[in-house]
């Protein structure tokens, strides 16, 4: 396979998801609509894209079409199709409204397993956690509680701006690092790369960070790594797909 790559800006107005992708060069449109259903969660079928001079989110940039994209192209490569570094990649949804509700909750019910994230848990009042809390056993004992100070208790690699990949392999960038006033302690806020979050950066009418719906998320620092992790091109998970 080509290492070689080109640097484009998706952007699908209605999930609504821009997202800077490097997607490869020499990989047919077939294989990358694919992949853009797993990034936007529009089926191959649906998928109307069209190439612009520049990303279509910002019209600042004036953005002028470069060629629309229908099924004669399947089989070309981005390469052949002229897409360059910078351009912007446009994915409009066919479905109706009422097709992508009743896709959606298609796919809610095929969820058999409901696994609850730390933000979720915190919340509720019904749990082990929270009857701990109103007891003070434990952890929550403790009079002096948690303050602000404890932030400075992290590791210092835990700050705003950088790269990390969380429990499960879903990688983003740290931007918010202190108290909350959904639960107690220290909580990572999380703007992830894909929408694998829970919310936009905000919890219960809270507001700590901004970042597009189901982007953002909250956890705690043992299931956060710091380090180099670049976004993920979808060349990257075309060859994950490759190896058994």
């Amino acid at each position: 396979m080509s290492n070689s790559t080109v640097l484009v800006t998706i952007h699908a107005p209605t999930v609504p998801i821009v997202s800077e992708r490097r997607l490869p060069a020499d990989t047919a449109l077939l294989a990358i609509k694919g992949r853009l259903e797993l990034l936007c969660g529009v089926p191959p079928e649906a998928q109307k894209l069209s190439v612009w001079s520049s990303r279509t989110d910002d019209k600042d940039s004036r953005p002028s079409l470069v060629l629309h994209l229908d099924n004669s192209h399947a089989s070309k490569t981005l390469e052949e199709l002229g897409v360059k570094d910078g351009m912007g990649i446009l994915l409009e949804d066919q479905r109706s409204t009422s097709e992508r509700d009743q896709f959606g909750a298609e796919e809610e019910e095929k969820v058999q397993k409901y696994e609850m994230d730390d933000e979720t848990y915190a919340q509720r009042s019904d749990t082990v956690m929270a009857y701990k809390q109103r007891m003070k056993m434990g952890r929550f004992g403790d009079t002096q509680s948690v303050s602000s100070s404890d932030a400075g208790q992290l590791p210092e690699q835990y700050k705003v701006d950088a790269r990390c990949e969380v429990e499960g392999s879903r990688r983003g960038t740290i931007r918010y690092v202190g108290e909350t006033e959904f639960a107690k302690g220290i909580w990572i806020g999380v703007e992830y790369d894909e929408p694998v979050g829970k919310n936009d950066g905000s919890v219960a009418g809270k507001r700590y960070f901004t970042c597009t719906p189901k982007f953002g998320g909250f956890v705690k620092a043992e299931k956060v790594n710091v380090g180099d992790f670049p976004v993920r091109s979808i060349e990257d998970e075309l060859e994950d797909d490759e190896e058994m």
